[in-house]
């Protein structure tokens, strides 16, 4: 029976067609459905086996409201699996349900898209690196805020900005959530195809 797949994508900044071809090779075969809110997914009448969070998932003239997001954090309870990648993170507010989700916000971006190199964070493992070798390539380099006490840290991105946590994972509930800060250029999601694979495997339990 094939997967399920809930695909959170497109703004002004992170337009669909930057992720398109590496999704589709990655969950060709999967059913997938796309939407540019997260507030569809709160309200789909099943929760997939997992949701990836490609852009900010509100629009301006758009509030995720509170139950709104419970809803979502109530499927990641259930198991649903909970992929966020770049600016998934953007506009998450500290004390929402769906930072508890995350354990997680965005800070900043400095100017421009420097060279990013990511690799496995010193002294950790965890399943989701397992065979992923250090990438890099040009991309906004972010800073967030992790609740590194109640996630697990597992990737760093470095660049001439400085070094900050990369990649985090944790259970919830019945569910697995994992976010991943690099993804703005093609250029860095096509160097991130295997550590997207293997972190979405983890989210549903495959790994």
């Amino acid at each position: 029976m094939k997967k399920s797949l809930y695909v959170i994508w497109h703004d002004k900044w992170h337009p669909d067609v930057n992720y398109e071809t590496a999704l589709n090779s990655l969950f060709g075969d999967w059913d997938i459905t796309t939407g540019k809110s997260m507030l569809m997914l709160s309200r789909a009448e099943k929760a997939p086996d997992l949701a990836i969070i490609l852009s900010a998932g509100v629009t301006d003239e758009e509030a995720l409201s509170g139950e709104d997001q419970e809803a979502i954090c109530g499927m990641a309870e259930g198991g649903m699996g909970v992929l966020f990648i770049h600016a998934g993170l953007t506009r998450i507010q500290l004390g929402t349900p769906v930072y508890n989700l995350a354990r997680a916000r965005f800070i900043m971006h400095p100017e421009g898209q420097p060279p990013v190199y990511a690799c496995r964070m010193s002294g950790i493992t965890h399943p989701i690196m397992d065979g992923i070798e250090p990438f890099e390539a040009a991309d906004e380099h972010y800073f967030c805020y992790v609740d590194s006490e109640n996630t697990q840290p597992f990737l760093t991105s470095r660049s001439e900005h400085g070094t900050e946590i990369g990649g985090w994972a944790h259970g919830y509930g019945k569910g697995r959530v994992c976010c991943l800060t690099p993804g703005h250029t093609v250029e860095m999601i096509g160097k991130m195809k295997p550590l997207i694979e293997s972190a979405a495997a983890w989210c549903v339990g495959d790994k």
